[in-house]
């Protein structure tokens, strides 16, 4: 809510302009912004996550299943730590 003054010719304050505004759609807005932008840096920082794996797994060379079971298996627990 803002009020304006409106003056008289005697510079003396004659009425007051107010105007209300429902802000409610804008704050949902600016919700939903925030929320947005968090999703992005999560999905930025599981891509760099990716990219950088993908980068280390063309290092790698397995030549046995066994060995890649394993390596699968140490990726995994990995993770999840």
């Amino acid at each position: 809510m803002t009020g304006n003054p409106v003056f008289d010719e005697y510079g003396e304050i004659s009425l007051i302009v107010v105007n209300e505004r429902d802000i409610t759609e804008l704050n949902r807005l600016r919700s939903e912004l925030v929320k947005s932008r968090a999703l992005t840096q999560e999905y930025h920082s599981e891509l760099f996550h990716l990219y950088k794996e993908k980068s280390f797994f063309a290092e790698v060379i397995i030549r046995s299943e066994l060995m890649h079971r394993a390596f699968n298996t140490a990726m995994k627990v990995a993770s999840t730590t």
